[in-house]
């Protein structure tokens, strides 16, 4: 059976934006095959197993997993521009999580947004189109492989005392730092524990003004990607280019590196 085919044969069970999360493949397109408006020969060469499928010149990304360091604000703008996309999970395992708030949810309206993570029951209730809010509940052992199989997008906020068990499971992980001696100090002290992720560790500096002089302190003991920097509060102004490298349809600059 081929990909337009089970297409056609879930859409009986199953709604249009059931099915674009299960096989992964944006909604639009899901929606083309049922409305015939998309030649269902360009899904031959579909592979699922692919990290990046060229369909009908659009670009599916999958597998995508994305790790924050303590930046609530970071991982909501980062959660919000891919959405607009693909369907995309975001998780704020800090603590005393504030994920929420950076999305835009009134106080009053988390408890109906937030889907909580239980072992065998995998909620959906979406926040925006193709966002969705995860917690854990209190007292449940972290288990997010539900996630994982669910999304083609999860964007996973942590503390540092739980980097141990994020780093190996994502895909690019973010260090938000202040771009400062004290910043590059602590850098430095995390990549004491963790060079064996530095090629998939990706730095934001949090600065005023970029400084080449904090680079070159940097390059004396990693090698690690520099995404780019927040230069003020409005975050969502400066995601596009710090998601770059996972962007492919896009050309990759390294203009902080």
């Amino acid at each position: 059976m081929s990909i337009a085919d089970r297409i056609r044969a879930m859409i009986t069970d199953y709604s249009a934006e059931e099915i674009a999360t299960s096989l992964r493949i944006p909604l639009d397109l899901i929606e083309g095959i049922l409305n015939g408006t998309v030649d269902e020969r360009s899904l031959q060469d579909f592979d699922p197993s692919s990290k990046v499928t060229l369909v009908d010149k659009h670009i599916i990304t999958r597998g995508n997993v994305l790790g924050i360091l303590e930046n609530p604000k970071l991982a909501a703008e980062i959660a919000l521009y891919l959405s607009k996309s693909q369907a995309t999970a975001v998780i704020d395992l800090e603590k005393y999580p504030t994920l929420p708030i950076h999305l835009g949810i009134e106080v009053k309206d988390i408890p109906r947004i937030t889907n909580y993570l239980w072992d065998n029951d995998l909620t959906k209730t979406e926040y925006k189109n193709n966002l969705y809010l995860y917690a854990i509940p209190p007292n449940t052992e972290i288990n997010l492989s539900p996630l994982f199989k669910s999304y083609p997008s999860v964007i996973i906020n942590c503390s540092i005392e739980q980097m141990p068990n994020i780093y190996p499971l994502v895909d690019v992980f973010y260090i938000p730092m202040e771009q400062n001696d004290a910043g590059v100090y602590r850098l430095y002290q995390i990549f004491l524990h963790y060079k064996q992720y530095e090629s998939h560790t990706h730095i934001v500096w949090i600065c005023k003004n970029n400084s080449e002089k904090y680079l070159t302190r940097l390059r004396s003991f990693t090698n690690a990607y520099v995404a780019g920097c927040l230069f003020d509060t409005n975050y969502s102004k400066y995601i596009e280019k710090i998601l770059e490298p996972i962007l492919p349809a896009r050309k990759k600059r390294r203009w902080f590196s």
